[in-house]
């Protein structure tokens, strides 16, 4: 059951950052004509969605587990009891999104040093 549910959060979390990696690569691309100003972009973006994650780790309640994503994905005989329910989907959705966040900070760390690297190489 706990397996069931980590992996119905990450496909909703990873969709979810897709879509959003997906707004930030269409805003990039309009700066590919300049690499230092295209990686900023990027970096900027990156940590906007790991913000944004980070956020929605911290504030993520147990009262609302019925309105996620995630249970409404679930099928139903794969729901965990009520009584654990609301423990249990906030604690996988918070991790899930921590993970996330933190590798959303990874992308940003990347983008922007090697930003820097280009801009220091160009001088």
């Amino acid at each position: 059951m706990y397996d069931t549910v980590q992996r119905y959060t990450t496909l909703s979390i990873a969709r979810g950052v897709g879509f959003g990696s997906l707004a930030v690569f269409c805003f990039v691309v309009g700066f590919s004509g300049d690499t230092v100003n295209l990686l900023r972009a990027a970096g900027f973006g990156s940590f906007l969605i790991s913000i944004t994650l980070l956020i929605k780790a911290v504030n993520s309640s147990p009262k609302n587990y019925r309105r996620t994503e995630v249970w409404i994905m679930l099928p139903e005989h794969d729901r965990p009891p009520t009584d654990i329910a609301s423990h249990l989907v906030t604690k996988i959705r918070r991790k899930v999104l921590f993970q996330w966040s933190l590798w959303a900070a990874w992308a940003t760390v990347i983008f922007l040093g090697t930003a820097i690297i280009v801009m220091l190489s160009n001088n």
